[in-house]
């Protein structure tokens, strides 16, 4: 996978995605996103419900550490049914990277969430006998006009080493007026208890939810 063209970032000590903006339908595949934000913020939420319509498929890949993200490949590649993936010699983090260059395929978004350290995304993976191996296990994901990544992290020292720096954009926190209105949605008209609470609560989309 090329270098990420774009991102969306936050700065250090409690900053994160807003939940209740930005949830309009992609249209066309938008370039790859970044999201750096404290943990809680609702990055990962707010990407559940942003960007996607009927007939994208919306892959989730855990990116924490080398293990999580290539059981999550493995186990992404297997939903999707990929073509040979119930030969036991078969490579499904391969199979899933044949899935997402196929332009018969519908649109893709693929998170890769809690990607803390980018350092081993940029690392070769294991030998798969392959005659081009991935020289990053990023490259795993092409770049093709039918997919899109979105990037979630809480570091945004890691966020130049997938992005380019000007692209990032900065969001800051969900406000308290923000948090009211998310928690409205759940359990109906506020009271004054409850308003006491999105304050107690630091206004974090992952505890109001």
């Amino acid at each position: 996978m090329a270098h990420l063209h774009s991102s969306i970032t936050l700065g250090d000590n409690h900053r994160g995605f807003q939940l209740g903006q930005n949830f309009g339908h992609v249209h066309v595949a938008p370039d790859p996103r970044k999201a750096v934000g404290a943990s809680g913020q609702g990055r990962s939420s707010r990407d559940r419900r942003s960007g996607v319509r009927p007939q994208t498929w919306v892959l989730w890949i855990h990116a924490s550490n080398v293990a999580r993200f290539e059981q999550s490949v493995r186990d992404v590649a297997d939903q999707l049914k990929s073509y040979g993936r119930k030969d036991p010699k078969a490579d499904l983090v391969q199979l899933l990277r044949n899935w997402l260059r196929d332009k018969s395929k519908e649109r893709w978004l693929i998170v890769l969430d809690n990607a803390d350290d980018a350092g081993f995304l940029l690392e070769p993976p294991a030998t798969t006998g392959e005659a081009q191996p991935a020289q990053r296990r990023t490259d795993y994901i092409p770049t093709c006009d039918h997919g899109s990544v979105i990037i979630t992290t809480r570091s945004k020292r890691e966020a130049p080493r997938l992005v380019y720096e000007s692209d990032m954009v900065d969001v800051l926190p969900m406000s308290e007026g923000e948090a009211e209105e998310l928690l409205e949605s759940k359990l109906g008209e506020l009271g004054q208890d409850d308003r006491e609470l999105v304050l107690a609560l630091d206004c974090m989309p992952l505890a109001i939810t």
